[in-house]
């Protein structure tokens, strides 16, 4: 990893905070075979894109990020005004896209260089033309990338780019950029991802989980059950990584499936970037709620810790509430009894995940024996599906 693992801490500024989430989720460096690119060349250009990151990292204003104190959209910096509370994460939201938009912005040019550029030796040549840009803008982009460590020459026709310190990096700047574009959607060239088939997005989470061997234990167990996985690269002008993990259970008396899922995700709006959901979804706690009575102790408890109970707030009728007032009860709690006493639970918003929620409790103590308590309650949909019934 590029730098010590820093997620859920404090940084000196908010540009700091969006660059090391970058850097975060880059892949180790894996070289992919080629006849005209040598690993060497590929190493090099990936050792400039770490310096790339250190170095506007260091000073962010480097590339004309606008800088602010360290903040995120549930944790707004002590000098934001906004006209009222749940307006408060809107500045730090606006703030973060411009900035994520400027370096999104810087790579997608370099994509470009490589993709339309030729080779000549050691350099990459890009005719002017192809960037469709104006003198102004070329001029910036060009200072921009020379603060970076990417030497140019130019001419009226075309700019020639290389880098002193990284003298075979240009073959591989134009291969990555190349497979770049064949895997449009995947952030191949801002991750740095040569090898695709060897990129294993969960060893990002893995590093960054602080509980790697508990966390891969308990994702390994998911597949062996059936568990299917799917990832989610979303735009890094948006939020970054997810990995979700689904069954589906079919109650024998259900109308449709049960759709079961865990997933871990990077997310940059949050303090604590690294974000997972065990259940979430009103059906799957409908289910549990309805056979309350069959779970064990350990599920009882975790059920009725995250599902709370009703307070008649009027969520689960607020889409037809003169008709759901005029019932008995005018609520869909559902009535179950947990150690000895009556409890009327919720299942509006409901989800056992690490980010806390208007309607809903987060996890604040993720550990081992969470993951046991976990898949215990994983155990029983399990268990129903193949007694169909119990």
């Amino acid at each position: 990893m590029l730098m010590p693992n820093q997620t859920g801490k404090d940084f000196e500024n908010s540009g700091r905070r969006l660059i090391y989430n970058f850097i975060a989720l880059r892949a180790d460096f894996k070289s992919v075979d080629s006849d005209t690119v040598t690993e060497e060349s590929q190493k090099q250009f990936y050792d400039f894109i770490s310096d790339f990151y250190l170095k506007i990292y260091d000073d962010p204003s480097i590339i004309s990020m606008v800088i602010e104190p360290d903040e995120t959209e549930e944790r707004p910096h002590k000098g934001r005004v906004c006209e009222a509370w749940n307006h408060a994460h809107l500045e730090p939201r606006k703030l973060r896209r411009k900035n994520q938009k400027i370096i999104c912005d810087l790579f997608n040019t370099l994509e470009f260089m490589g993709v339309t550029g030729v080779l000549s030796g050691s350099r990459l040549i890009v005719q002017k033309s192809a960037l469709e840009l104006n003198k102004a803008k070329l001029n910036k982009t060009l200072k921009t990338l020379s603060s970076l460590g990417i030497a140019y020459e130019e001419n009226d026709t075309a700019v020639s780019l290389w880098s002193e310190k990284y003298l075979l990096m240009c073959p591989a700047w134009k291969l990555l950029a190349e497979i770049s574009k064949e895997n449009v959607g995947k952030d191949v060239f801002i991750r740095t991802v040569f090898n695709i088939e060897k990129d294993n997005i969960l060893d990002v989470f893995y590093d960054l989980s602080g509980m790697k061997d508990v966390l891969k234990n308990f994702i390994d167990t998911l597949i062996k059950n059936g568990f299917t996985s799917t990832t989610t690269h979303k735009p890094f002008s948006s939020d970054g990584l997810e990995v979700k993990f689904t069954k589906e259970y079919m109650e024998e008396r259900a109308k449709e499936p049960i759709y079961i899922s865990f997933s871990c995700s990077y997310q940059f709006r949050y303090y604590n970037q690294i974000c997972y959901n065990f259940l979430s979804g009103k059906n799957p706690f409908i289910f549990l709620h309805n056979h309350f009575d069959k779970l064990s102790p350990v599920s009882q408890e975790l059920v009725y810790r995250f599902s709370g109970t009703c307070n008649s707030c009027g969520s689960c009728n607020a889409m037809n509430r003169e008709s759901a007032m005029k019932r008995e009860n005018p609520y869909s709690y559902i009535s179950v009894d947990y150690k000895g006493k009556k409890a009327n639970l919720c299942h509006v918003y409901k989800a056992i995940e690490t980010q806390q929620g208007y309607y809903r409790k987060a996890i604040f103590d993720l550990d081992e024996k969470f993951m046991a308590d976990i898949l215990d309650l994983y155990d029983f949909f399990e268990s129903f599906e193949t007694n169909k019934g119990m």
